[in-house]
C-alpha cells in the first residue's frame, strides 16, 4: 500500500469510492440523499478547489494500483485548527490496516505544520467509524447537525491530542 498525493484524473475514482463507501457506512441516510449530496458537493470543480487551496492536504491510498482510499487534511488559519476532513475507504479494504495509515500520515502532517490536536467529525450513528476513532485516542466534545441531502443527522465533533 503507498499514500500519494491526489491528482486530477483520480477524481472519478474517488467519486466512486465515496459512492460505494457511503453507500455501505450511512445506510441510515436514504440513497436519494446521499447521491444528491454526493454529485452536489463533491464536483470536479471542488475537488480542483481543494486541489490547488494551500490548507489543504488530499491523499490516495492505493494498493495493487488500485485506488482503495481518500483523505482530505484541511487547516484553518482563522481558528488555527487542523481537521481530518474526510476519510474513506472502499469497503473491500477496511479491516487491512489502510485506514490506520492514513490517519497515522493526518498525525504526522499535522505535527509537523506545528500543531498539537487534530480534530475530525464523525456522523453518531456511524457506529464503526465511531469506535475506531474512539480506539485511535479522540475525545468527542459536542454534537453538531450534519446536513446530507434532505436527511440532518447528528454529528459528533472531537479532537486528539498528539
Amino acid at each position: 500500500m503507498k499514500l500519494r498525493e491526489y491528482k486530477k484524473e483520480d477524481y472519478p475514482e474517488i467519486k466512486n469510492l465515496l459512492k460505494l463507501s457511503w453507500d455501505s457506512a450511512y445506510k441510515f441516510i436514504p440513497r436519494e440523499d446521499r447521491i444528491n449530496y454526493l454529485n452536489t458537493y463533491y464536483t470536479a470543480e471542488r475537488f480542483q478547489e481543494f486541489q490547488s487551496n494551500e490548507n489543504v492536504v488530499n491523499l490516495i491510498a492505493e494498493e495493487n494500483n488500485i485506488v482503495a482510499g481518500w483523505m482530505r487534511l484541511e487547516y484553518f488559519p482563522d481558528s488555527e485548527e487542523f481537521h481530518l476532513s474526510s476519510i474513506y475507504l472502499l469497503p473491500e479494504f477496511k479491516g487491512r490496516g489502510i485506514g490506520t495509515v492514513m490517519i497515522n500520515k493526518a498525525f504526522e502532517i499535522a505535527k509537523k505544520k506545528g500543531h498539537k490536536e487534530i480534530w475530525v467529525g464523525v456522523m453518531k450513528e456511524n457506529v464503526p467509524a465511531l469506535r475506531w476513532y474512539e480506539k485511535l485516542g479522540f475525545t468527542f466534545i459536542r454534537e453538531e447537525p450534519f446536513q446530507m441531502g434532505a436527511t440532518s443527522v447528528p454529528h459528533l465533533i472531537g479532537y486528539k491530542e498528539l
